[in-house]
């Protein structure tokens, strides 16, 4: 087994793009599930004045909702790219190993941690550089 990552993002412009994307995601959702609730409360709002009243009571309702979902989003975020390592690192990894490979360099066996997807991948690639290193 090889040690743990040492750095958060190991493949920044994939995980990044990842990251942005879960964040745009969790404010539609979120966004759509306000507006829904509040749609669905203001007929039990008829009793203000303004129809912007009513609005604001349904919003003011959901506070603590909103502000736990938004607590929650980093959180989310962060665990989700912690994931990601886990395919984005072996595929940096047999990257390095392909390039070091074409150019005839010295290509260790790749080795993917522990609980990185794709194992089976290293084994197969592992496989190819034996047959291409015995050429």
């Amino acid at each position: 087994m090889q040690r743990k990552r040492r750095q958060f993002l190991v493949e920044k412009r994939v995980q990044g793009a990842l990251g942005v994307r879960i964040a745009l995601h969790w404010l539609v959702f979120l966004s759509l599930s306000v507006t829904v609730t509040c749609v669905l409360r203001m007929p039990g709002k008829l009793e203000y004045p303004t129809l912007w009243a009513g609005l604001q009571a349904a919003l003011l309702e959901q506070l603590a909702s909103i502000t736990v979902l938004l607590a929650l989003l980093p959180w989310f975020i962060h665990d989700s790219l912690k994931l990601s390592n886990r395919f984005a690192g072996p595929m940096l990894r047999l990257k390095k190993a392909i390039v070091q490979l074409t150019n005839e360099q010295e290509a260790p066996p790749v080795i993917f941690r522990s609980g990185d997807f794709w194992l089976e991948l290293a084994d197969d690639f592992n496989e190819l550089r034996g047959r291409v290193l015995a050429e």
